[in-house]
């Protein structure tokens, strides 16, 4: 009786089988031909699991992998990475798979598109061509906050100018951008007449630019551009040393200035230029302007000061204390049913600003982060990377909501605390079309219910899957709309001038803690 018994116990405890895996195959296509495209990586991202496959000379490639929803991207040289049908907007987020365990997904067809290019001449307002002058890809978006912004896109290949003042730019993702004349750094034309970045078809003022449509094929030829240089002076710094730390050829110039309220200019530059280690020399158009200036190693402060100066045609002499920067502390805390709450790890944080890379940190077992050496400045902070099954609650600097109004980086230490909650419910749900048909790759939005609409840590976003299904797990409890569109530039949905003409559209849903609710929707067009 006992040996049966512990036989039943045995039993009891086996595992269940692991669940049979998933296989995705399929071809890649030429977008314009509709020809195979062979030597292509295909790349499968499933959460922490990462896949690579290179499509044969039929453009065929194949996965095994766990069931779930899936990520494909794609990386050819001469093509854009692969998007979801009929989207015009760049994109570098693939498209979405979703398969059942054993389920063999076959006939899977993804189409990319030959990338774009173009190439132009630079002239100085004497004919002359300008060397050193770069070409860059700007774009109209919308950031985390929901406000419009001017951006710089990444990804092209070239821009710069060369001796005869032509340059080309190439890999360009198809699609609508405008384009920038950056002038060479830190030149004039002539002394007294600094060279201005230029917007096609020759502005200086981004406001006035003109678009310009990027196909895929060949380069497509600009007109001649001309840059523009006005009257200026130049601000010489002097740069007193109070980090503690010896300036040597291990170093590199830490350069910033802008006039008040424009995002500025960032640059690095050898130790020894500009009169010295511990000088510069940077030429402007007459205004006043916020300089930032110190030294970097290997890419990180080491040191920086400021100064508000005013230039004129005789230029400005100022010296700048360079101390070091600031400490950013964080302490990443689990809001606990009972008591007080507990650290928590693998909590990443990303600190950004205009015209710097952002700064990022990770919480440890104990739930610290800590950034050193942290450019004085107004910064942005998320937290796009949680522990699964977690929300970001709240980051609070002593009484400051630090993510609605964002952080002060000041002083010799600045701190924050970054609470996480673990009472989530999860959304889901399909989106179709006027005749009633799935959408897949339309853009998902879950916008939280007033007063809670400026709470963007608990805005989540989803692309559709190859049936239109979308699925939002980690979500705060809470009244919420659901809204779909084809696609967005940006972080659209948090503008709330756009979303007005939505408010009524939208197909409300309530998520409680640990529930699961269906929340079906019908696709929105932005162009209303």
């Amino acid at each position: 009786m006992r040996a049966i018994l512990f036989a039943m116990v045995l039993i009891g405890q086996q595992k269940a089988p692991p669940a049979a895996p998933a296989h995705i195959e399929g071809t890649v296509l030429d977008g314009i031909t509709g020809k195979p495209v062979a030597a292509t990586f295909v790349t499968l991202l499933h959460e922490a699991d990462g896949r690579n496959a290179v499509t044969d000379s039929l453009g065929h490639f194949a996965f095994d992998t766990t069931f779930g929803t899936v990520r494909i991207v794609t990386s050819k040289d001469g093509y854009a990475s692969v998007r979801p049908e009929g989207h015009k907007l760049p994109t570098t987020g693939g498209v979405l798979l979703t398969v059942a365990a054993g389920q063999r997904l076959k006939d899977v067809t993804l189409r990319i598109f030959p990338s774009g290019g173009i190439a132009g001449r630079v002239f100085d307002a004497r004919s002359k061509a300008v060397q050193y002058a770069h070409a860059q890809l700007w774009t109209y978006t919308y950031d985390e906050s929901g406000e419009r912004t001017f951006q710089q896109v990444a990804g092209a290949k070239g821009g710069d100018t060369n001796d005869h003042g032509e340059f080309r730019l190439t890999g360009i993702d198809p699609g609508e951008y405008y384009i920038k004349i950056e002038a060479p750094l830190l030149t004039e034309r002539i002394p007294g007449e600094p060279f201005v970045a230029v917007y096609l078809p020759g502005t200086p003022d981004p406001i006035r630019a003109a678009p310009v449509t990027i196909k895929s094929g060949p380069d497509m030829h600009l007109e001649d551009i001309t840059l523009t240089s006005v009257r200026g002076g130049t601000i010489r710094a002097h740069l007193i040393n109070q980090t503690g730390t010896k300036i040597d050829n291990t170093l590199d110039k830490y350069l910033y200035w802008g006039l008040k309220g424009t995002p500025g200019t960032t640059a690095r530059a050898p130790l020894l230029v500009m009169g010295g280690p511990e000088h510069a020399e940077i030429p402007v158009p007459l205004g006043t302007y916020d300089v930032a200036l110190g030294w970097t190693k290997k890419g990180l402060l080491v040191g920086v000061g400021k100064a508000s100066v005013n230039v004129g045609v005789l230029g400005v002499d100022v010296d700048i204390t360079v101390t070091k920067g600031t400490k950013f502390v964080g302490h990443a805390v689990l809001e606990q049913t009972t008591g007080q709450p507990k650290p928590i790890a693998g909590v990443r944080c990303d600190l950004s600003v205009e015209g710097i890379a952002p700064f990022s940190a990770t919480s440890i077992a104990d739930g610290s982060m800590a950034l050193d050496n942290i450019l004085p400045r107004l910064y942005r902070i998320d937290c796009p990377l949680l522990p699964p099954d977690t929300y970001l609650s709240q980051i609070r600097q002593g009484d400051r909501d630090a993510i609605k109004d964002g952080l002060p980086v000041e002083g010799s230490e600045t701190s924050v605390t970054i609470t996480l909650s673990g009472s989530v419910g999860i959304a889901q749900g399909k989106v179709t079309d006027a005749k009633g048909q799935t959408v897949a790759g339309a853009l998902v939005a879950l916008v939280p219910d007033a007063p809670l609409r400026d709470a963007r840590q608990l805005y989540r976003v989803e692309t559709t899957d190859q049936l239109g299904g979308f699925m939002f797990r980690a979500v705060a409890p809470g009244s919420y709309h659901v809204f779909a569109w084809g696609e967005l530039p940006g972080a659209e949905y948090k503008n709330a001038d756009f979303m007005k003409k939505y408010e009524d559209k939208g197909t409300a849903v309530k998520v409680d803690k640990g529930g699961k609710v269906t929340a079906d929707t019908k696709l929105l067009d932005p162009a209303n």
